[in-house]
């Protein structure tokens, strides 16, 4: 108990308050964008942390699995989680994720780096292309209502029928199905050697293939995320690679940092969270190849 009370010192108190509010930072983008936010503490856990590169991936698959579950219970509440496509993305993603912890584990830390700068960058660029895309389609004057013309005194007012629950929620089919499980395969096995959820690819990849807009593929892409990234994480805590002096408060804070994700990105347009999503993932990509030249 004294060595623990010894090694509480000022500038200990400091750096976990510092870690927890990147934590308040990287669960609010997680919200809003649906990243398990590995793209964003990879770069900070190695450059501003002084981690090595294996631990840095370890730490963030740590911190994404409670910030994917918080996630997915707000995205489930507001209805834009699409709960087959995100459980089977994640299923066959978790399949494959250990083997790319094994992977990071025996790879020098450059090529963990670079390899997670080039598949962020791509991810980046597919979904700019999305937004700009977006940007090009003529936007529709809104008219205004036409004011129906009165019935007859003889005929009765026929009232609209009413859309049931069952068809107006979104119907998943087998195609999507099997397009979610190639995803997830997909994603795995990256997501475990760069040590992010996985979020960065299935997000535009559910864009451009199954053509969701940007906040059900966020929220469906959370509960894949947590899918994918458990046995990853469980793997490297194993493997002892975690700094859970890092990985705890920002685990902390990334909880909390999901309300105020959701906040502001029912004000966002879904292209302007499409622009931010690129632009976040490109700097991140960006920060880490100049940290290994």
């Amino acid at each position: 108990m004294d060595a623990i009370l010894a090694a509480i010192t000022p500038e200990t108190l400091l750096a976990v308050a510092g870690w927890v509010v990147v934590g308040l930072i990287i669960g609010a983008l997680s919200m809003m964008l649906g990243i398990g936010g590995g793209t964003i503490m990879v770069p900070t856990f190695r450059l501003i942390g002084g981690l090595p590169a294996v631990v840095s991936s370890a730490t963030s698959l740590f911190v994404v699995v409670p910030t994917g579950v918080a996630g997915v219970l707000r995205h489930l509440r507001a209805g834009t989680c699409r709960i087959p496509i995100g459980l089977a993305a994640g299923i066959a993603g978790a399949c494959t994720s250990v083997l790319g912890t094994k992977l990071a584990d025996i790879a020098p830390g450059w090529v963990i780096m670079v390899a997670a700068a080039a598949v962020i960058m791509y991810s980046a660029t597919t979904m700019l292309r999305s937004a700009l895309k977006d940007g090009k389609q003529p936007v529709q004057a809104a008219n205004p209502p036409e004011v129906p013309a009165a019935a007859p005194a003889e005929e009765p007012v026929k009232e609209a029928p009413v859309a049931t629950a069952a068809e107006t929620k979104p119907q998943t089919t087998r195609r999507q199905i099997l397009q979610a499980l190639g995803i997830g395969l997909l994603a795995g096995p990256l997501s475990g050697f760069v040590g992010v959820g996985g979020g960065f690819l299935m997000i535009p990849l559910f864009v451009s293939l199954l053509h969701f807009d940007m906040r059900t593929a966020a929220g469906t892409s959370l509960l894949g995320v947590f899918c994918l990234a458990t046995p990853a994480a469980i793997s490297q805590m194993i493997m002892g690679n975690v700094s859970y002096l890092v990985g705890i408060p920002v685990a902390i804070g990334s909880i909390l940092g999901t309300a105020i994700g959701k906040r502001i990105a029912k004000r966002m347009s879904d292209r302007g969270l499409k622009i931010m999503f690129s632009v976040l993932l490109g700097v991140a990509a960006i920060l880490l190849v100049v940290n290994e030249l």
